[in-house]
């Protein structure tokens, strides 16, 4: 499991150049970022120049002064840096697509959250619906919705049966009345309803 991790105004410098092919950056100084937790990461921009282009990197580890990345991430593209290049904490793209909601409608017998849906409604009529899901959950950074949009889950069932944790303590949730729907969190162990 993962966890995206922010602090503000985070930003230091390489002490020594790197090529395309380390993994590790030698930075003046860890101060201000964010201190990693298990499973943490946060997103770093180095830039040589304000002019350069910069590359988006993904921190998985500090060890001293030294960050463990993951190159070229959201795309950007893997550059040689300068000692002395600016390395600053970033919020992404990636990021805000993960926070902000990506709905669709079900129509099929089973389904799952995919790694970008914040809404399911379920709209079929023929037969029980199984939901499965979300996988790799952002703690405490997002809510997930699920809905009978169709108004007869009293007949057709929609079950939600979380991957590898509970949701509020049972292994799985099952929505049987008409249009009704739940709101749900992952706070870091299992699924909690908020609604």
């Amino acid at each position: 499991m993962t966890i995206e991790q922010f602090s503000n105004f985070a930003s230091t410098s390489l002490l020594s150049a790197v090529g395309t092919g380390n993994s590790s950056l030698s930075v003046a100084s860890v101060s201000g970022f964010p201190a990693l937790v298990a499973g943490g990461q946060f997103r770093i921009c180095v830039q040589d120049t304000p002019v350069s282009v910069p590359e988006l990197m993904l921190v998985i580890g500090i060890s001293g002064n030294s960050f463990t990345v993951t190159r070229g991430y959201e795309g950007s593209t893997v550059s040689a840096h300068i000692a002395g290049a600016l390395i600053s904490l970033v919020i992404t793209a990636g990021i805000i697509s993960n926070i902000y909601a990506n709905g669709r409608i079900v129509t099929a017998t089973s389904d799952s959250f995919g790694a970008n849906d914040r809404i399911l409604e379920v709209n079929q009529s023929y037969g029980a619906c199984a939901i499965a899901g979300p996988t790799n959950p952002v703690p405490w950074a997002i809510e997930y919705t699920l809905k009978d949009g169709a108004g007869n889950a009293s007949e057709n069932p929609i079950t939600l049966t979380p991957s590898g944790m509970l949701i509020d303590g049972l292994p799985s949730l099952t929505l049987n009345q008409p249009w009704q729907g739940i709101t749900f969190y992952f706070n870091g162990t299992d699924l909690r309803i908020k609604s």
